[in-house]
């Protein structure tokens, strides 16, 4: 407790974690849907001379 209090930047939120962690832990993306064949013939078909 003496170190949270010395260093402030170091507060943990509600749920325990740093808040500097969870900034940086804050990578949450938007998956697209569908089965990976669907995914992969999608993206062949929109970039029909790329490599594989």
């Amino acid at each position: 407790m003496s170190q949270q209090q010395a260093e402030p930047a170091l507060s943990t939120g509600a749920d325990g974690v740093p808040a500097h962690i969870a900034a940086y832990n804050d990578t949450a993306v938007d998956l697209p849907v569908g089965a990976l064949h669907e995914l992969f013939a999608a993206q062949a078909a929109r970039t029909p001379d790329a490599v594989a």
